[in-house]
């Protein structure tokens, strides 16, 4: 809050804090054209199976990450630690595991067990933290760290939900004829339980 108070005091406008965000937003995109992006695309599309984590705050990024990335492929699943133990992701036994977890301010401590214990795993490790994390670069060197402090009470979480949706993006351009197919499926299941309304 005190921080947020001086930013008062000073006149932080709203127009500085929409500068800031689109700044933010940019940096997502300047991302994906890093190696680094290229090799997580692919990792987010042809792994056997994907595991997503974010707490807390992070949570509502996560699974609206997970829902789109559903549509398109198979093998993905949300792993929230609700059992206690998460040994259903750490101890999964498919041949290549993708695991994306969402970290920010106030960093949270099964968050970054789970990062360690996953990498331990084998398994390929990319972490989305907000610019003032030093935990998730000591564990993978699979980061995407981004800007959310624009002036506002709450940081900003606009960037990060921006790269995720250019990720679910690029895995489709990568995936191919599969995506429609898998779609197809999807469309099917939610028409058999009539989850949509017909009317505009």
């Amino acid at each position: 809050y005190q921080a947020f108070a001086e930013r008062e005091a000073a006149h932080f406008s709203l127009q500085d804090s929409l500068d800031a965000e689109l700044s933010a937003i940019r940096k997502a995109y300047e991302l994906t054209t890093t190696p680094l992006w290229t090799r997580t695309v692919e990792s987010f599309a042809h792994a056997d199976r994907i595991f997503v984590s974010g707490l807390h705050m992070a949570r509502g990024l996560a699974l609206e990450f997970i829902s789109r990335l559903e549509y398109i492929r198979p093998g993905v699943h949300h792993s929230d630690g609700q059992n206690g133990h998460y040994a259903d992701a750490l101890f999964d036994d498919a041949k290549r595991v993708a695991f994306l977890l969402i970290d920010f301010y106030r960093y949270d401590k099964a968050t970054q067990r789970l990062a360690q214990l996953a990498r331990k795993r084998g398994y390929e490790v990319h972490i989305i933290v907000d610019s003032y994390c030093l935990w998730a670069h000591k564990v993978t060197d699979r980061v995407f760290s981004l800007p959310t402090s624009t002036g506002l009470y709450w940081h900003s979480t606009a960037p990060i939900s921006t790269l995720l949706n250019l990720l679910v993006n690029d895995v489709i351009k990568l995936r191919g004829k599969a995506v429609p197919k898998h779609i197809a499926k999807v469309l099917q299941a939610q028409k058999t339980f009539d989850q949509f309304a017909e009317e505009l």
